[in-house]
């Protein structure tokens, strides 16, 4: 759900995570593995239950299948349901013409009580579980899989066409998965921590 029209990206919050698989058939039970080199199993990996994400079915190898070589495997994997505010690192004209409504630029110059303030209010409406914030990192949204995680959170995620945004993000997930509403902050403390900013 967006407030206005924003820039929007039809992909938001997905990414494909993939990797080649080269070994021999491990069976455990009726479920069939594949060991890459580093000894991990993608799929594997992917049907445990990991924390922030949510991502495609995933299926076994065939159950007559005995060794492969160079076999690829992707699968879908997308950010759980969030709150997000976006911001940019630059006061830019031609972005603010994008942002349906947005006659000026406000500076936040102070990122961290902006945040821990922000946060504390957000609370008080639905319990929040994380808050992670950083840079977006403007690349491919297909990823090749480390063999360790899952890496990085395609909340953060967007397309090199983006680039120009220079975005910044908050992303706030929920303690309890259920139906995410808009929320309305008005918490005259968060002021304090703002300025209005000169366009370039």
């Amino acid at each position: 759900m967006e407030h206005g029209k924003g820039i929007q990206d039809q992909f938001e919050g997905t990414k494909k995570l993939f990797t080649n698989m080269t070994g021999s058939r491990v069976k455990s039970g009726r479920r069939v593995e594949m060991k890459g080199p580093d000894g991990e199993d993608m799929v594997a990996y992917l049907q445990k239950d990991v924390n922030g994400y949510e991502y495609g079915a995933v299926t076994s190898l065939e159950d007559d299948l005995k060794s492969v070589k160079n076999l690829s495997y992707s699968s879908s994997v997308n950010a759980a349901d969030c709150y997000v505010l976006c911001f940019s690192t630059s006061c830019d004209t031609d972005v603010l013409k994008e942002l349906e409504g947005s006659n000026s630029c406000v500076r936040i110059h102070d990122i961290k009580g902006f945040i821990e303030t922000l946060t504390l209010a957000i609370n008080h409406k639905v319990l929040i579980k994380r808050v992670n914030w950083m840079p977006v990192v403007y690349k491919s949204r297909e990823e090749h899989w480390d063999g360790k995680n899952l890496g990085m959170n395609p909340a953060f995620i967007k397309g090199p066409e983006f680039s120009g945004q220079h975005e910044f993000r908050v992303v706030w997930t929920p303690k309890y998965k259920k139906e995410l509403k808009p929320i309305f902050i008005a918490d005259y403390k968060l002021g304090k921590y703002c300025t209005l900013a000169t366009e370039r």
